[in-house]
C-alpha cells in the first residue's frame, strides 16, 4: 500500500498541469503548492518504508486525499 500510494503522488507531482500552472503564472501558488505536498509526502513515505517504520494514520490520510488510480502498479517505478 505505501508503495502504491508512492506511485500516486510521484505522479501527481509530476502532473504537466502544475508546471504549465507555474509558468503562466496562472493559479501559480495552488500549483507550487500541491507539487511541494506530492513531493513533501513522497519523500516522507520513503523515508518511513527505509527505516522499516509505518505511519498507518499518515498512509491513510494520502490514500483519502489522493487516491486516484487505485491499482497503480509501483513496480512500473523501478
Amino acid at each position: 500500500e505505501t508503495l502504491q500510494q508512492m506511485a500516486r503522488e510521484l505522479l501527481l507531482a509530476q502532473s504537466s498541469d502544475w508546471a504549465f500552472l507555474m509558468r503562466t503564472g496562472t493559479a501559480r501558488e495552488y500549483a507550487s503548492k500541491r507539487s511541494k505536498d506530492h513531493l513533501l509526502r513522497f519523500n516522507r513515505l520513503h523515508d518511513d518504508l527505509e527505516a522499516g517504520r509505518a505511519d498507518e494514520d499518515f498512509l491513510a490520510a494520502c490514500r483519502e486525499r489522493d487516491n486516484i488510480f487505485p491499482e497503480i502498479e509501483w513496480r512500473h517505478y523501478i
